[in-house]
């Protein structure tokens, strides 16, 4: 995405938009030019949330630079409490030495600097890493943090390759086995999807997704870049979808595979700056 045409998207839509998730299917640090479009964001007075694997905090400069864009949050992922689990989750290119000490750089900073930056930890429970909830929670009051979330993961069930990663513990399974043996989503879909009408993806090409999972674009409503924002999401494909996913949820095939739309919970997030006894884990 162009900043020419990422900063043309913020005039537009600055008025009235309150909140971005900065995320993806990739890195968002990855590029540090990214950093100037997160303070372009706010400094148009929008919220900015970042999600991260944390493996780009090498530097003072590089923090001070992350923190001085203004976000309100930082979201890390941090899915195992030493090398071996953490690899295990997300490759043997993740660096568990780099992540930690990544993270403390960040906090010492953030205090440094009197931020109101909120620096949350979040730790997707997998067949690798559920054991170790509890080495979790130690390991994050050790890095002080603002808040912890574990998050049940999310899979392909048809992905045989992928449910490898499928918790044993039925507790920390976002997943159930159906009739077939296929894994299938727990809980009963509601009739309609509470995000719809509030929410939405923009690809790094401009194309406007009703979700962030719909990885192929099937669903698409338009694209940003060839018309105004406000075309590709009043037009007629998006008013369709908005409409079928407020009154008949389950004729979508889509939002069969999200667990928005259902009546389970698949995240826990705790408070660490309350009291000590209050918080627990899943």
């Amino acid at each position: 995405m162009s900043y020419d045409s990422f900063k043309g998207l913020v005039d537009e839509v600055s008025p009235w938009l309150k909140a971005v998730h900065w995320s993806g299917m990739c890195e968002p640090l990855l590029y540090e030019d990214s950093l100037d479009y997160l303070a372009d964001l706010s400094d148009a007075g929008i919220r900015v949330r970042v999600d991260t694997n944390g493996h780009f905090f090498r530097s003072r400069e590089f923090i001070d630079r992350l923190i001085h864009t203004r976000p309100s949050e930082i979201n890390i992922a941090v899915d195992g409490t030493d090398q071996k689990s953490l690899a295990a989750v997300r490759g043997p290119n993740a660096d568990f030495q780099l992540l930690v000490a990544g993270i403390r750089l960040l906090v010492e900073e953030r205090d440094r600097l009197r931020s109101k930056l909120k620096v949350n930890l979040q730790f997707i429970l997998s067949r690798p890493n559920e054991h170790l909830t509890r080495e979790f929670l130690m390991l994050a009051r050790s890095l002080r943090p603002d808040s912890i979330t574990f998050k049940a993961i999310r899979l392909d069930p048809n992905d045989r390759q992928a449910c490898r990663l499928m918790p044993r513990s039925a507790r920390y399974r976002g997943y159930q086995k159906g009739p077939t043996g296929i894994w299938q989503l727990k809980g009963e879909m509601l009739k309609q999807c509470w995000a719809i009408r509030s929410y939405c993806v923009i690809g790094w090409d401009g194309t406007l997704l009703p979700c962030c999972f719909d990885l192929a674009g099937d669903y698409a409503f338009g694209n940003v870049f060839k018309t105004s924002f406000k075309e590709a999401w009043n037009s007629d494909t998006a008013v369709r979808f908005r409409r079928l996913a407020s009154s008949d949820l389950p004729s979508i095939p889509l939002c069969e595979i999200c667990p928005v739309g259902r009546n389970e919970n698949n995240c826990w997030e705790f408070d660490l700056k309350e009291k000590e006894g209050q918080n627990g884990h899943p």
